[in-house]
């Protein structure tokens, strides 16, 4: 797509040899959500593509995030006048638009399987389109407390959405490493209480989560700290998991010997560019460092940005809280789906994302000239988005085109 390509052939090739895994343990999940998704897919029809699902229950994502940009651009709207409050009818639409969005994305891999269409396009196209929403969600729910005496500041809406896309990437980097998508505990109880909690409050009003539960405490503090014990849960079952993975593993002696060691130390490791490579479960040629140094490009995120925002010259985060977290959301987006992409061809990502260099690049300018610190924001911010907007599209494409599919019909093109 004009004429630049992001997947090698080798990278191609990788994918042939995936095969998508995952375990669901959530009580939930198990006896809620799946068998409702198996009676809301029966109804679609067989000719409707798995990709066109996963693309409209993102937009119903999306219309939340618009709507909220739009009335609550600046998170005071919570404590403002009735006036200047959020409409109930958002509030409910937002409720119904979630649920849906996420249905949309639990049936998308179901149909696929009915029209045997299932394809790597489909699942990073899905886990893709996730990344983004990961980054909507800690954004409207802000909307929920909003800013003043009952809600938060931006630095702490800033570290809880942190909280959301570090567990998002944790996930994936768990299923890097173990080949497996095991599906966290916090996901689908978070999906629903998630519209529980807009329902509640478009009946009740905002005035409902507006109180103290001890001194010192607020219902926001309580639900920020909620998020938090979730995310540690999830590092604690995160790391649980890859140890099961290499205990069971036939060559777990062999990757943690001395062998493995000293070539860590040296910097050699045994060639991981087949497709037996490491990713997707293969990952008896893994060296330690490439088993843990994919962290990196998200640890350099939050310390860039963190920098960013606690040594602001200007202030930009108090000032633009929406805008700085979404050119966090963008950056963060593009690092996972390349990790996504890495996992299932079975290499070793990149350790810098490149979309870092604007933002450190950004980051100084704003530092030299802090009055046209909010301005160099939203350069920054149209910039990464259209460069991920351009990775995504991409990738899309040339999938499609290895694939000789369409990304959104079950018809088939004619041959190259």
């Amino acid at each position: 797509m004009l004429g630049f390509r992001y997947l090698s052939d080798e990278k191609l090739q990788g994918l042939s040899y995936y095969k998508y895994s995952c375990i669901e343990t959530n009580p939930l999940t198990i006896y809620f959500f799946q068998p409702w998704w198996r009676t809301v897919v029966q109804v679609v029809p067989l000719w409707v593509a798995p990709n066109l699902l996963t693309l409209v229950g993102f937009l119903f994502h999306f219309s939340i995030f618009l709507l909220f940009s739009f009335y609550d651009y600046s998170f005071f709207a919570t404590g403002s006048s009735l006036a200047g409050r959020i409409p109930v009818w958002v509030w409910l639409y937002s409720a119904v638009a979630h649920f849906t969005g996420h249905t949309l994305d639990g049936i998308d891999g179901k149909q696929a399987r009915r029209t045997k269409s299932s394809s790597p396009l489909g699942e990073l196209f899905d886990h893709g389109l996730d990344s983004v929403v990961c980054v909507f969600i800690p954004l409207i729910l802000y909307s929920v407390v909003g800013r003043g005496q009952w809600g938060c500041s931006p630095a702490e809406g800033y570290w809880t959405a942190m909280v959301f896309m570090f567990g998002f990437y944790l996930s994936h980097w768990e299923k890097y490493i173990t080949g497996t998508v095991y599906l966290p505990w916090v996901y689908d109880t978070g999906e629903l209480v998630i519209p529980i909690v807009y329902f509640i409050t478009g009946a009740f009003g905002v005035e409902l989560w507006q109180f103290s539960l001890m001194p010192g405490l607020t219902c926001s503090d309580a639900f920020r700290y909620g998020i938090y014990v979730g995310a540690v849960f999830s590092v604690f079952s995160t790391a649980y998991n890859i140890f099961l993975f290499f205990k069971s593993s036939a060559n777990y002696a062999e990757d943690y010997s001395t062998t493995s060691i000293s070539n860590t130390i040296l910097g050699t490791s045994p060639s991981s560019s087949t497709s037996e490579g490491a990713a997707g479960g293969r990952n008896s040629n893994r060296s330690f460092v490439q088993l843990y140094l994919p962290l990196l490009p998200m640890c350099l995120l939050v310390l860039v940005f963190s920098i960013w925002g606690m040594y602001s010259p200007s202030d930009v985060l108090e000032k633009d809280p929406r805008a700085f977290m979404l050119t966090i959301g963008m950056v963060f987006s593009n690092i996972a789906c390349r990790l996504m992409i890495s996992q299932m061809a079975g290499y070793t990502p990149d350790y810098i994302n490149y979309l870092l260099c604007p933002v450190v690049l950004a980051m100084g300018i704003s530092f030299a000239l802090p009055q046209y610190e909010l301005v160099i924001l939203y350069g920054l911010l149209v910039a990464v988005l259209l460069a991920h907007l351009h990775y995504g599209c991409s990738v899309v494409y040339e999938l499609c085109c290895h694939y000789n599919i369409y990304a959104f019909s079950l018809s088939k093109p004619p041959p190259h």
